[in-house]
């Protein structure tokens, strides 16, 4: 079995890959897929025995329907086009979480220094560590909740700084571009549903994300008929972010069968 969807400290995740890799081998795992947002996996091939497929997990905004999108990059044959975008969102990003961390540290009168140290192993600047300072500093006792909400909510936290994401058509044709395999990540999360459908009728995507540690009851089952219906691949991915995460998640929790991870490798080879 393969997770699909994990994230490292290259983003916003609270693990090496070293680690993932660790826990992949107790969940009884082949290969995991490292997904960081907007970063591409460059690292070693495999690591304690753990295939590591290189992914990616592109920001983007559905600005027909206003929501964001996340979208699902995997072994790439030429990567200078993705890596161009993602250099865009992730300096877009740097610069929204400069803004952040000069809020907060005027908010609790905290060296701006503190906060930087918590995202000096990402490739950019994530709530998360943000929220993991003051954690650090005594003001807050978790990531998520009731502080995390008055201070970083996407719409009304008094610290946010809103980030611009690409269109999802813009994402997909660069991915294409760097002949990527394309997965829609997780449609209940954004309730991208109808992006789905459009998406998956228009031949855009090469896959959607059927398994999910947040999915909530008949989900999956909703999901499955998209796929169904236009002959998707079915990947299943935990989002794991360690310890910096909203609920529960564990490597492994959400994986993809064996029988579409065949499918999947099939397809990745003939981009």
């Amino acid at each position: 079995m393969t997770d699909l969807h994990i994230h490292t400290v290259l983003s916003d995740g609270s693990m090496e890959a070293e680690e993932i890799a660790e826990l992949a081998k107790y969940a009884g795992l082949k290969s995991v897929a490292i997904t960081d947002h907007d970063t591409l996996y460059e690292g070693k091939e495999t690591i304690g025995g753990i295939n590591i497929i290189p992914g990616a997990e592109m920001s983007a905004y559905d600005y027909k329907r206003e929501r964001r999108v996340h979208i699902l990059c995997y072994m790439w044959k030429d990567k200078r086009p993705l890596a161009s975008l993602c250099d865009k969102i992730l300096s877009d990003r740097r610069a929204a979480g400069e803004i952040m961390i000069k809020r907060a540290a005027e908010h609790f009168s905290i060296g701006e220094e503190f906060f930087y140290k918590r995202a000096e192993k990402s490739r950019s600047i994530y709530k998360q560590h943000i929220m993991k300072a003051l954690m650090d500093a005594g003001f807050c006792t978790s990531i998520f909740g009731e502080d995390f909400n008055y201070l970083l909510n996407s719409e009304s936290g008094i610290l946010t700084e809103k980030i611009i994401y690409p269109d999802p058509y813009k994402v997909i044709e660069t991915a294409r571009e760097s002949g990527a395999m394309i997965v829609l990540a997780h449609p209940p999360v954004y309730n991208s549903f109808d992006l789905a459908e459009e998406l998956a009728a228009g031949g855009y995507i090469d896959g959607i994300e059927v398994w999910h540690s947040r999915n909530r009851p008949g989900d999956s089952e909703r999901i499955e008929k998209i796929a169904d219906r236009y002959n998707l691949i079915k990947t299943g991915g935990s989002d794991f972010h360690g310890m910096f995460t909203s609920r529960p998640a564990q490597v492994g929790m959400c994986p993809t069968p064996d029988s579409e991870f065949e499918r999947f490798i099939c397809r990745a080879c003939q981009m």
